[in-house]
């Protein structure tokens, strides 16, 4: 008998140990993989060398909707950078690979203006100055989270500075040994074909929702050629650039577009993409498409707040692609 009860505990054991292998970890620590940020110089921002902690949060209980965030310290050095984007955070994998769709943002939503601000002040500066800042990603699979934080050994981070391309590519190797560039995993950007000779798409977020539970999307595009804006102008010449969210299949996700019909940017006066077209090739620009955040304007009802925000939640996690189109 006595045998048969030490078998059964090690049958519990071992079951245990295979669920705890699959069971959301809170946090992981992990290195960065150069102290060096992609996008500056060597005298102009560093990344403090130090253990940090990747930590996981469900947003609201129940929702399905994970918020992975880490804090970074940065030092300043004797040469100031101007920043004209917000610095992502690519984590690696021990091959030194990007992890797919593990991509961190800065601050604690995708329309943070404070924290790019605040961000953009700090790289100025040249007195060795250190802080910290904090980066976010958010996503609606478990497996694919925990798969994450099992693969991650180390990080790199990327910002893009005056004068500088966005670079958004990190080295990879095919099965021939050539390297190759390999994008950070976001949604699916797809072009209208007016332009699609003129520009391609550095990158793309994932869908990121604030805390006024707005969803939203970053796309970074470079200009491969002026474009000739005067067939996509209206007679008040003005155009802006507006998109569609999708799911997998194309299908327009409809809860969280806005009653008139599209996600659209913060250029009002639709000047801003023009003059980018308009510009020197090369050049790059990031545009953010927010959405509906299902709730009604002046609302103050908690508990329809919170069912808004949960209907954000679950359509966010459709989106799989951005149908963009031009308007004027």
């Amino acid at each position: 008998m006595k045998s048969v009860k030490l078998s059964c505990l090690g049958l519990m054991g071992i079951i245990f140990m295979l669920t705890g292998c699959n069971s959301m970890p809170d946090t992981t620590p992990v290195q960065p993989k150069t102290t060096e940020v992609i996008g500056t110089g060597d005298k102009q921002l560093a990344v403090v060398e130090e253990l940090y902690n990747i930590t996981v949060r469900e947003t609201s209980k129940g929702s399905g909707v994970w918020l992975l965030t880490t804090r970074i310290k940065f030092n300043t050095m004797s040469e100031e950078l101007k920043v004209t984007d917000v610095p992502v955070l690519m984590l690696l994998d021990e091959t030194d690979q990007p992890i797919a769709d593990a991509v961190f943002k800065l601050g604690n939503n995708a329309v943070d203006t404070r924290s790019k601000t605040l961000f953009q002040e700090f790289a100025l500066k040249t007195d060795g100055t250190e802080q910290s800042f904090t980066f976010y990603l958010n996503m609606a699979d478990k497996d694919q989270i925990i798969d994450i934080m099992k693969k991650t050994k180390s990080f790199v981070v990327e910002v893009v500075g005056e004068g500088i391309g966005s670079g958004r590519a990190t080295a990879s190797y095919n099965t021939d040994g050539e390297t190759e560039a390999v994008a950070p995993s976001g949604v699916e950007v797809i072009l209208p074909p007016s332009i699609k000779s003129n520009v391609e798409v550095v990158s793309a977020s994932g869908v990121e929702i604030d805390s006024d539970s707005y969803p939203s999307i970053s796309v970074t595009f470079k200009l491969l050629s002026k474009a000739n804006t005067a067939a996509l102008t209206g007679s008040t010449n003005q155009m802006w650039i507006v998109g569609v969210p999708q799911d997998a299949s194309g299908v327009s996700v409809r809860d969280i577009i806005p009653n008139y019909g599209e996600w659209r940017t913060d250029d009002s006066d639709g000047n801003e993409f023009k003059e980018f077209l308009e510009g020197e090739a090369g050049s790059t620009i990031t545009m953010t498409f927010t959405g509906d955040n299902c709730t009604e304007l002046f609302e103050k009802d908690q508990a329809k707040i919170d069912a808004g925000r949960d209907k954000v939640e679950k359509a966010s996690a459709k989106v799989k692609k951005l149908k963009l189109k031009i308007t004027n």
